[in-house]
């Protein structure tokens, strides 16, 4: 599913609202990461990754994946209000760009931690994505 990954990083570092609350003007400023940051990171950050994938409804390059998307912040608020930008841009439907057309993008869970070691808040979210992967 590289282009789903594509997509999604394509979206989330060109969302004005991400990019407000980071503090950063373009899209190639916004922290956003395939997997988790590693020690070195600039917080704010944000993570993605596919957990698990299947073929779906026997349509050529159509997946129905589970991805999770982390937040990781120096604040809880912070890290709400980024998740809250994310979800409102990522639920609406029929999302397209060069990479893939996600045609379903629903939150199934959305948890919150406190890093007490790094002093960093830690944002979960869980998504159930229909998407078709476009020809790259």
């Amino acid at each position: 599913m590289k282009g789903i990954d594509k997509a999604i990083y394509e979206l989330i570092s060109t969302n004005a609202h991400v990019q407000a609350i980071m503090g950063v003007s373009k899209p190639e400023d916004v922290n956003v990461y395939p997997y988790n940051p590693d020690e070195d990171t600039i917080i704010p950050s944000i993570t993605f990754y596919e957990r698990n994938s299947d073929a779906y409804g026997g349509i050529p390059n159509c997946e129905r994946a589970t991805y999770k998307v982390d937040i990781w912040a120096s604040s809880l608020e912070e890290s709400t209000r980024m998740a809250d930008a994310i979800d409102n841009m990522l639920s609406v439907t029929n999302l397209t760009n060069d990479y893939a057309r996600i045609c379903s993008f629903t939150l199934f869970t959305s948890n919150d931690a406190f890093e007490s070691q790094t002093q960093i808040w830690h944002k979960s979210l869980t998504y159930k994505i229909i998407a078709i992967e476009l020809q790259l």
